[in-house]
């Protein structure tokens, strides 16, 4: 589109689906509110704004129940159906996001606002990369997949659009609606590119999970049949020999009274054995129950494996897996030590705290392997109720069975919801679960008060560039988890510009240079060599000249404050776009907003310091790369506004008088609050300025030795104008 625009349309919230533009799908409604929005479409332009609901149960969702992002779609064909359904069929065309909802008409109508189509974030060598590593996960998920169509492949395949090869795979490919959502919500190709990689991995890694567990069981039903033959075989001989003869239920009674098992499970298994008492032996059902009493019996039962919390093992790991963070890792090492000394009591749960890429997963891995739990992952993003109760009644059989304890690793915790946070914390207190969660968020905001309370909150600062350097030549050089293979090497300043671009981000970092790898080709020599050149169009930033630590850094703020002072709006945003490309900390270009605000606007717009505030808590919170949008609202606006230094002046002034004069406080201003100051005639004589006309009255304010003196001298610039006015009226009044 054009320009960004809002309009107000009719809205369709969808359960359990989710609409993507060029996508054309069919779906029913009955609800009294979609059925009023297609009417109300199909008179107007017929478009509606289809977006999906985050619970799909909720019958009446509200503004904070829906994603914001949707699609824009024409509604092509209405079938009505028995029972109030009307079946639906649209096509999507605009991405859009609802700003605002309406629930009090017969339709939901919503404020929509349509988004500008993307820039391309990747060039051409990159985008051909990134459609070849997608083409080889698709045709590894295309032989693996049961659902997928093999008919939509080849078209897939020779697709040389990689907006558009993406587009049809989330379009196409049968994944649950909160991936497409996520990919919908993605704004660059590089994050739409992030998000169907991962979920075709996690696809593969399923199936090939899935083929082999088959595998397994037809192993186990080969060899239940081969139990069975031999074990009638024994019967005959036993009987031909004379031998008395148990019968199988007779031996499982027998084992089952010398097993440990809790009072629930022994009475689970007689019932089982009482049901196999009275079928006939050769049956199929009763060789089911015969592998299901034998499994439980074999179980150890109320035998708990031991944790393995040896500290040395631990820091050995958390070096070989994590870098940098030192301070971080001393914590986790401490949090074994105690669990070791205490032998006893839950664990508490961890938060961990901190940006993308400092290694928040990671560290959580390292501790489900140091202690040998049962390591289980899920997203907060996507991740429904069903999914935890799934890792619940799988945590208790590892408990129950195995004695093996899970740690259950919660990423992007804060996006679950207060019920989502309170269904863990039952499982989390009985020990059937260690929860682990990970936020970019501030916990103290965004994470449940019962969970917080029983946290201990690790908090990840970014990854200095010194860190993230090393982490890079680890990568060049490591055989078995990095990429020493393809025999790279990598120029000094590609590594610092690398280090320095990321902005404490290590993935960022790790796959520029995997991308750089893929996509240079050998030298003559036969290595790969990572330039700068290289370096740069892999993470799609032109090279600025810009050490935080060298005098560019310093020019570039100089120049940025000069043009605010001097009242260029264009400058001071060009510098400051020239800062924030370069990867400055946020928070320090917002504390020189507030003090050139307060320094060179002063009392001229006494409105500018509570902008440069307010931008600089918003930044905080919100963080790149929205915050760029505040900072250039508070640099011009700081630039635009009347200029005045004169209450810098003033403290100045002061501070010199404080240094060179001896002062006193004059009697009258003393204070007279406490017992026996009016014997020393303190506060005697004040007179109260609200009790005068025009809350004023004079007397004498500054020390003897100062009478006279002037600090502030208010300019004739905006409102200082009106505040030098009322001064000088005050004074000319006393004379």
């Amino acid at each position: 589109m054009e320009d960004t625009k809002i309009i107000t349309m009719p809205v369709i919230a969808l359960r359990g689906l989710t609409m993507l533009p060029e996508m054309t799908i069919s779906f029913d409604i009955s609800r009294k509110k979609s059925v009023a929005a297609v009417e109300k479409a199909m008179v107007g332009d017929q478009r509606v704004c289809l977006v999906a609901q985050k619970d799909p149960e909720i019958m009446d969702p509200t503004l904070d129940q829906l994603y914001h992002i949707g699609t824009v779609s024409y509604i092509k064909q209405l079938v009505k159906m028995p029972g109030g359904i009307v079946r639906v069929m649209a096509e999507g065309q605009e991405r859009a996001e609802l700003l605002d909802l309406d629930s009090t008409e017969p339709a939901l109508i919503g404020e929509v606002l349509f988004t500008e189509e993307q820039e391309a974030d990747v060039d051409g060598a990159a985008a051909e990369a990134m459609s070849r590593i997608l083409k080889e996960k698709l045709e590894s998920y295309g032989r693996q997949h049961p659902k997928f169509s093999k008919e939509i492949l080849p078209g897939m395949m020779v697709c040389e659009d990689l907006e558009s090869l993406m587009l049809q795979m989330a379009s196409e490919l049968p994944w649950d609606y909160k991936i497409r959502q996520a990919y919908l919500e993605e704004t660059t190709l590089a994050g739409q590119y992030e998000v169907l990689l991962s979920n075709l991995i996690h696809e593969i890694e399923v199936s090939q999970i899935h083929r082999e567990l088959q595998e397994k069981v037809k192993e186990n039903i080969d060899k239940n049949q081969k139990d069975y033959i031999l074990r009638e075989q024994m019967k005959v001989i036993r009987e031909e020999l004379g031998e008395d003869l148990l019968s199988d239920a007779d031996e499982y009674e027998k084992q089952l009274a010398s097993l440990k098992a809790d009072k629930e499970v022994k009475e689970k298994l007689q019932k089982e054995i009482d049901r196999l008492k009275g079928m006939p032996g050769g049956g199929q059902e009763s060789n089911v129950i015969r592998t299901y009493i034998e499994t439980l019996l074999e179980l150890p039962w109320n035998k708990m494996s031991k944790d393995n919390n040896d500290i040395k093992h631990a820091k050995q790991i958390l070096e070989e897996d994590h870098y940098g963070l030192e301070q971080v890792k001393e914590r986790v090492l401490e949090y074994l030590a105690v669990r070791v000394l205490a032998k006893k009591g839950n664990s508490p749960i961890i938060c961990l705290v901190g940006p993308p890429g400092t290694g928040k997963t990671t560290i959580a891995k390292v501790i489900a392997h140091t202690t040998k739990a049962e390591f289980t992952q899920i997203n907060a993003t996507v991740a429904g109720k069903k999914d935890m109760e799934d890792v619940v009644r799988q945590a208790k059989d590892n408990l129950g069975m195995y004695g093996k304890h899970t740690i259950l690793f919660v990423d992007e915790i804060h996006r679950f919801n207060k019920s989502q946070q309170d269904y863990l914390l039952p499982f989390v207190e009985d020990g059937t679960l260690i929860l682990i969660g990970a936020t970019t968020e501030n916990p103290y905001f965004e994470v449940n008060g019962a969970l917080l309370s029983r946290s201990i909150v690790f908090e990840l600062k970014a990854l200095e560039p010194a860190d993230i350097k090393q982490l890079l030549k680890r990568a060049l050089t490591d055989m078995e988890k990095g990429m020493g293979a393809y025999q790279a090497v990598a120029d000094e300043d590609a590594l610092d510009f690398l280090a320095d671009i990321a902005g404490g981000d290590a993935r960022n970092a790790l796959n520029a240079l995997e991308l750089g790898i893929l996509t240079t080709e050998k030298s003559e020599d036969g290595k790969i060599h990572i330039t700068l050149e290289v370096a740069s169009q892999c993470i799609q930033k032109k090279v600025v000249r810009y050490d935080k630590g060298g005098d560019n850094h310093y020019d570039t703020i100089s120049a940025f404050i000069k043009s605010m002072r001097g009242s260029d709006p264009d400058a001071a945003v060009f510098y400051l776009a020239k800062m924030l490309y370069a990867g400055e900390d946020i928070k320090f270009i917002a504390r020189r907003i507030m003090i050139c605000a307060s320094e060179d606007v002063g009392n001229a717009d006494p409105q500018a310091i509570q902008v440069a505030v307010a931008a600089a808590q918003a930044v905080e919170r919100i963080g790149m790369p929205e915050a760029q949008i505040i900072l250039s609202q508070a640099a011009s606006y700081v630039a635009g506004a009347p200029k005045s230094n004169a209450a810098c002046n003033a403290i100045f002034d002061a501070m010199a008088a404080v240094k060179s004069t001896t002062t006193t406080v004059p009697v009258h201003l003393q204070d007279k609050h406490y017992g026996g100051a009016e014997k020393l005639g303190h506060g005697i004589g004040y007179k109260y300025a609200h009790d005068y006309p025009e809350h004023y009255v004079k007397q004498q304010y500054l020390p003897d030795e100062l009478v006279g003196q002037t600090f502030y001298h208010p300019t004739d610039i905006g409102y200082e104008k009106v505040i030098g006015d009322r001064l000088k009226r005050l004074r000319e009044r006393d004379q």
